[in-house]
Order: C-alpha cells, then structure tokens, then sequence
C-alpha cells in the first residue's frame, strides 16, 4: 500500500494546525512553514504522478478499513494530475499573497490556505461520492474565512451572500447524493468485485 496518497491531505492540516496552536501571531514564521508545506506538496504532487504513470491505480484504505466502512482514497492519473496542479497553484497564490502583503491583512490567513489545500486534495484524491462531500465542505469552510479575509463592510457583504449561495448548492449536492448512494452499497469508482451490483 502507497502511504503516501494520504499525505496531500495529511501534511496541510498538520501544518494548519501547528499554525494554529504554536504560531500564532507570528506571520514571518506562517510564511516560512506555508511556503514550505507548498514545496514539499510540489514534491509529493509529482512522486504520485509518477506512480500514476508508472504503477496505474491504486486504492488506499485509511486504517486498513475496507470498504464501505472506511475512507477510500484513489490515485490515478487524473487525480495525481488534478493534485499536482493543486500543488502548482497553490505555490503561485501563496508567492503573490506573501509578495503584496494580502495575508498580512488578517490574522489566519496561512492555516485557512492550509485547510483550503487539504479539502481540495482529498475531494481529487477520495474513492467515493459521500467524502468527496466531506473534503468539499472543508474546503468550503475555509473559503469561507478566505473570503472575508482583510474585513471591511463590501467583504463581509459578499462574503455572506457567498456563504449563502454556497448553503444551498452544499443542500442539493446531499440531496442528491441520498438517492444515488441509496441503491449501491458503496459508490466508489473501485469497487471490489466481491460486492452485489448496484440497483438501478
């Protein structure tokens, strides 16, 4: 099993989090752990890629738990594709928002990046319908911080009609999850052979 697939979406939100609790305040070092959270995701980003093209697909169960009771993350090439443009940029906005101050604007800037990256790199790499809502919320919420970021009435304006917009989409997004999943055991674009086939 490739361990690795999991760190797209490990190595942003430990980062986050170490922002969060021991960097706080401290913008100089958020840059510093930010930008070098980045490169090493470019790094990643490109080893899986590579065994995309070398290995083909892969399936990767979070705690050996098989499916449909734990998470499934797959890699193909696609995803390694779709994640390595993540990485490239994501390397792009931090340079700009670090280069024109913009993250100094407000206090969370760099772990609400983080925890934007790991949403988006868990919706590319999940192996079913139900987590790619989980990963999509996450990185939701944190467009959400993102968004009225800086402060100010026209943010905070627009930022709650963003929200709001995205409410509902995120409600039809679960309502028609329910009945697609309803029918199939476990609607991975991997499934094992061994289950029943999905009702149509």
């Amino acid at each position: 099993m490739n361990h690795w697939i999991i760190a797209p979406v490990v190595l942003p939100a430990f980062v986050a989090a170490v922002m969060v609790i021991m960097l706080r305040g401290q913008l100089d070092l958020q840059r510093i752990a930010s930008l070098a959270a980045i490169l090493a995701l470019n790094a990643i980003a490109l080893a899986l890629l590579w065994s995309a093209a070398t290995r083909g697909p892969e399936a990767y169960f979070l705690g050996d738990w098989p499916a449909p009771f734990g998470i499934v993350l797959v890699l193909d090439q696609l995803s390694a594709l779709m994640v390595a443009l993540l990485a490239a940029l994501a390397l792009i906005c931090a340079l700009y928002a670090i280069g024109s101050g913009w993250d100094a604007r407000g206090a969370h800037f760099h772990p609400l990046l983080m925890f934007l990256l790991m949403g988006i790199a868990g919706a590319f790499l999940t192996g079913d319908a139900f987590n790619l809502f989980v990963f999509f919320e996450v990185l939701l919420i944190a467009s959400y911080g993102l968004m009225i970021h800086g402060g100010g009435p026209a943010r905070t304006r627009a930022g709650i009609q963003y929200v709001a917009f995205n409410l509902i989409g995120s409600s039809l997004f679960l309502f028609g999850l329910a009945p697609c999943s309803s029918g199939c055991p476990e609607p991975t674009p991997m499934r094992p052979a061994s289950l029943p086939p999905c009702s149509p």
